[in-house]
Formats: structure tokens, C-alpha cells, sequence
């Protein structure tokens, strides 16, 4: 939705969605999420992967061990990334509540190289594994959605 920012007038201002949208055609969505106790401290990771017609397709979560809360999200990311190529989700859009996490996918997407986007030593390796595996996908679309749109892959 496109929304006039009340601040600055007639310039328009994107707003993410507090709610799940269904994805188009034949699309696959990703909603993913992680997090950590304290940062870096204990995390766990986790997504949903759900079709056109609002079904499940898959759910992973997994316990990440001790890394940031940006890791975390990373690694979410990977992970759905892997289950999206073994299985076979080309058409992916992405979508998850990491402002942070969305912006890197992006760049890589638009095919900056992992040092343009990163200067992380901590997130080099997972940066590199998730351009890799975003050059797979045939087509992806990746989106900002609010936590509460995020839901899903939040529990």
C-alpha cells in the first residue's frame, strides 16, 4: 500500500502489511524469523513456507545455538533457502519482519557481491551461502511485513 506521508507532502511512502497476504499465480511464500534471548546469546530460527491458495507446504524451526539476532535471521533465511531448492519452490517470494535482514536480501538479489553488503566477519559465510542459493531460484520476490504480519513464523 501506498500511503502519503503526512511530513513530507505528496511524497509517497510505502507502508508494510500487518497481515498475512496470499501470494499470487503459483508462487510459493517464505515467511521467516529468528531471534535471540540477548544479542548475541541463545537463538532459535524458523519459517513457513504456505501456496497460493494459503496452504502449508512446510514449516521448519530449528534451535541456532549462540549467535546476534541478525544471525539469527540470517540463518532462517538460509535454511529456507536450502528447502526451497531441494523442493523445487522457484517461484519464492520472501517475505519476514528483519528490516535489516530484507534490505540485505535485496542487495544481493540485485547482484551486489556478499562485500557490498556485509563487513560483518560474523556474517560473511552465511552471506556467500544465501547469494549462492538465491542465484538458484527463478524468481523472487522479497518483502518487508510488519511483526505482526510475520505471525506465522514467529510461533
Amino acid at each position: 500500500m501506498v500511503y502519503l506521508n503526512a511530513k513530507r507532502r505528496n511524497r509517497p511512502c510505502i507502508q508494510s502489511p500487518n497481515h498475512f497476504i496470499i501470494p499470487r499465480d503459483q508462487r510459493i511464500k517464505l515467511n521467516f524469523d529468528g531471534a535471540s534471548k540477548v544479542n548475541p546469546g541463545q537463538a532459535g530460527l524458523g519459517g513457513i513456507f504456505r501456496d497460493s491458495r494459503g496452504n502449508t507446504r512446510w514449516v521448519y524451526a530449528e534451535w541456532g545455538g549462540e549467535m546476534t539476532n541478525n544471525e539469527a535471521e540470517l540463518w532462517a533465511v538460509h535454511q529456507g533457502l536450502r528447502i526451497a531448492v531441494r523442493n523445487g519452490y522457484m517461484n519464492l517470494e520472501i517475505e519476514g519482519d528483519s528490516q535489516i535482514t530484507i534490505e540485505m536480501l535485496r542487495k544481493l538479489r540485485d547482484g551486489r557481491s556478499w562485500d557490498q553488503v556485509t563487513n560483518s566477519s560474523r556474517t560473511t559465510g552465511i552471506i556467500q551461502d544465501i547469494k549462492g542459493l538465491l542465484n538458484k531460484i527463478e524468481y523472487k520476490i522479497i518483502n518487508h511485513v510488519l511483526r505482526s504480519g510475520n505471525r506465522a513464523a514467529i510461533y
